[in-house]
């Protein structure tokens, strides 16, 4: 789901807010990137947590909340949204680095090789989808025709690219989606 929400940010924006946030939709991946590089170092950080770790825990939350503003004080002013997307990306960013860090000294921890291939296939869709979506802004026919060749090209390589388990676990969560709807399809042709 990752791909449409950068690529047609423009339509989301126009469809959940309204017509004037579209002209936003340029930054949406800033704020998507940040959104998901949370949610990667969410796991590891449960690591440091688990290990009650809570005084480590508390100066890196610190540290990226000082963060945030430090480089939202100097990046707004001359960058406008632009800055503040910055600003809460550099947090996640220093969260999922220093947790990364934290666990190898102190631990011997590392991401698996798939974990660390699925990361980095993340990133590199974050990257792309969102440098197109964020570049190439507008709603005429041909833009969203690209971007739709785009969305697609960009789930077959990350399909190819993504661990074999991964993809059987893509397999299953697809064939459970498909049999759903198709039981949903039955029972509302009953209601009916």
């Amino acid at each position: 789901t990752l791909p449409p929400v950068l690529l047609f940010s423009d339509i989301e924006l126009a469809v959940l807010y309204a017509p004037p946030f579209v002209a936003a939709s340029p930054f949406v991946a800033l704020f998507v990137a940040a959104e998901v590089i949370t949610m990667l170092s969410g796991s590891y950080q449960a690591l440091i947590l688990a290990d009650n770790r809570l005084r480590f825990h508390v100066a890196q939350n610190i540290t990226a909340q000082i963060l945030i503003a430090g480089i939202a004080a100097v990046a707004i002013p001359r960058l406008a949204l632009a800055g503040a997307g910055l600003a809460v990306l550099a947090a996640p960013l220093f969260m999922f680095g220093s947790t990364i860090w934290y666990l190898r000294r102190q631990f011997g921890v590392r991401p698996t090789p798939e974990a660390a291939q699925m990361c980095w296939l993340v990133l590199g869709v974050l990257l792309i989808c969102g440098a197109i979506g964020s570049l190439f802004p507008g709603m005429t026919a041909v833009r969203l025709a690209a971007k739709a060749a785009a969305c697609i090209a960009v789930w077959i390589v990350a399909w190819l690219a993504m661990p074999a388990e991964d993809r059987g676990r893509v397999r299953l969560a697809l064939g459970s989606a498909r049999t759903y709807g198709r039981a949903m399809w039955a029972r509302r042709g009953r209601l009916a």
